[in-house]
Parts: C-alpha cells; sequence; structure tokens
C-alpha cells in the first residue's frame, strides 16, 4: 500500500505545479502536536512522511475514543475534505520529528480530475477498511490478552521508522492504548505487567518496547 500512497502524493505534487495560488506545505511536528481537531473544517489532505499519529473522538460526556493509529506512508483527512464537512475527530502526533505534507483542496480537487488518481485513491481507502475491519474482528473476537498482544505487533511496525531499528518505542500513553483495544486502564497494566514478566516487552518511562514478536504473535494467536 505505501508504493500507491507514494505514486498518489507525486501525482499530488505534479498537480501542485500547475496551481498558481496554491502550494504543498511540509512541517516538523513534535510529539503531542495537534494536526486538527473536532468541528474545525477541513481545508486540505494531510500525507504522513514520516512518524506516526493518533486519531481520537471525544463523546459529550467527554470520554475519549482512540479509533485509529497510523504511521508514515499514510494520507489521513480525506473524507471531511471530499464531504466538505467539519472533522469529527482530533489528530496527535506520537513521535518526535513527525514529518507532515498538507496538500490543499484545490490541489486535491485538480488530482481527482486523473481517473488513474482516483483509481490509486480507492484502492488506498479499500485497504483503510480492510484493516479497520480486521481490528474491529480483533477487538471482537479475542480476549484481553490476544488482543494486546495482536495490537502491541501491529503498532511495532507503525513506529518503525527506520530498517535498522527493529524494536522501535511505542510512544501511545496508557489511557489511549487501553481505548484503542477495548479494555480498561487497570486490565492493560496487568497485562502490560504479564508481558513484561514473560519478557516479551520492555516497559519503559516514556512507552513500550516489543523485544519477543515471535513470542506476541503466539499470544495474539490464543497459543500461549
Amino acid at each position: 500500500m505505501r508504493n500507491i500512497n507514494r505514486l498518489s502524493l507525486h501525482r499530488l505534487n505534479e498537480c501542485a505545479e500547475n496551481q498558481s495560488g496554491s502550494r504543498i506545505d511540509h512541517r516538523s511536528y513534535a510529539q503531542g502536536e495537534i494536526i486538527y481537531t473536532a468541528d474545525t473544517y477541513a481545508k486540505g489532505l494531510f500525507f504522513l512522511d514520516k512518524g506516526s499519529i493518533l486519531v481520537k473522538t471525544t463523546a459529550p460526556d467527554g470520554s475519549e475514543d482512540v479509533v485509529r493509529i497510523l504511521g508514515q506512508d499514510s494520507f489521513f483527512g480525506l473524507l471531511p475534505l471530499i464531504r466538505r464537512t467539519r472533522y469529527t475527530s482530533t489528530a496527535i502526533v506520537l513521535q518526535e520529528d513527525t514529518r507532515i505534507t498538507f496538500i490543499p483542496r484545490p490541489i486535491v480537487a485538480e488530482a481527482l480530475k486523473d481517473h488513474h488518481f482516483v483509481i490509486g485513491f480507492l484502492k488506498i481507502l479499500s485497504d483503510r477498511i480492510h484493516d479497520n475491519e480486521e481490528h474491529l474482528l480483533h477487538i471482537k473476537n479475542k480476549n484481553a490478552h490476544e488482543r494486546l498482544a495482536y495490537i502491541l505487533i501491529e503498532l511495532s511496525k507503525v513506529f518503525q521508522t527506520k530498517a535498522k531499528d527493529p524494536m522501535p518505542l511505542i510512544t501511545v500513553k496508557k489511557k489511549e492504548l487501553a481505548s484503542y483495544i477495548g479494555v480498561t486502564p487497570e486490565t492493560l497494566s496487568r497485562r502490560l505487567a504479564d508481558f513484561e514478566k514473560q519478557g516479551w516487552v520492555e516497559l519503559h518511562l516514556k512507552g513500550i518496547r516489543v523485544v519477543q514478536k515471535e513470542a506476541l504473535q503466539n499470544a495474539a494467536e490464543g497459543f500461549v
């Protein structure tokens, strides 16, 4: 999917060259910075060049639900842009020196006139839907032990920004991680302590590091 995303970004860059009033913006973000907030209008499309982000919603009672965690080479913020609506979620940076490209609406509109670009983007959207369905399936059909193991493996891939860094630090707050896998923070803490005791993960002040992927894979499949 990364190749399709990069090809789509290349096409957007080509369209930007023909737009006199709009330009693509590249920016670096620090951990914890907000990219956009709920109830603000979408003015363009985002592409995650490097790093990772978290997308969450906030209910009227103030409770928060993490709906998505994305890694590099990912587009985000497309649906509100196409529908010309406000964002229903908030996007927050998870890693230092996260780099994001912002593509203004006129450039996206120009690219959407190209049917090859549209087909590529439909593939991106269908892959995103498939990933969401896979996530929901694991949340629904697995117990807390299996869910956590599965998500830690997936997040280890998301946070891996360099091929030479097979054990990246997963910098997601425990409260947000608990929301993402559908358990209470207390249950998450107990499971993480158990995983650490087994030698599968290392718990650090700033995050979690997976050290035994094969063991976690077995746990995710219910073999441990």
